[in-house]
């Protein structure tokens, strides 16, 4: 199971321990797995503002391949549903109108069809193909919510890309 601190952050934690709820009857859980909501730009910043819209990045990480409910899915699959809910739980509808507006399109290799991402493959990514828009989007980053040793963990790994030593002329 997930362990959970907020430190006084603000925090989507309710809903994702709603959304594991709600895919553990079916799923059961991943062993050992943990994940993490990074908040990005305006939110990773604290720089909220009333029409501010979420940036996040999901990640997680786990030994376990597959998860342990009747129906078993792989680690990818069950952390891109959980992270599938907690966007449609915080992106609601309701008569006030949308809770929080969630954009999740910072993350890297779009085009793959994952919404979360694992920790192992999203350093690779950052550290071989990462672009300059990247190291700007990443600057601000902040573990928001789930499993924060994770995401602080993510953020200290990625200090080298954002911050590069040196200066490549290209960059500029």
């Amino acid at each position: 199971m997930f362990k959970y601190a907020t430190e006084n952050r603000w925090s989507p934690v309710p809903l994702i321990v709603q959304a594991e709820y709600l895919l553990q009857e079916q799923f059961g859980h991943i062993e050992d797995g943990c994940f993490c909501l990074i908040g990005l730009n305006q939110l990773g910043g604290l720089e909220l503002s009333l029409r501010t819209e979420l940036q996040l990045l999901s990640i997680w990480d786990s030994p376990t391949p597959l998860s342990s409910g009747p129906t078993q899915i792989t680690a990818q699959s069950y952390y891109d549903k959980l992270t599938r809910l907690v966007i449609e739980m915080m992106s609601e509808n309701t008569a006030e109108g949308v809770v929080w507006p969630i954009d999740m399109s910072l993350k890297p290799q779009e085009e793959s069809g994952t919404l979360c991402s694992k920790l192992e493959d999203l350093l690779s990514h950052y550290h071989h193909q990462g672009q300059t828009w990247e190291r700007l989007m990443l600057s601000k980053a902040r573990s928001v919510a789930g499993n924060l040793d994770l995401g602080d963990s993510f953020i200290e790994q990625i200090q080298d890309f954002i911050y590069q030593p040196y200066m490549d002329y290209s960059t500029i």
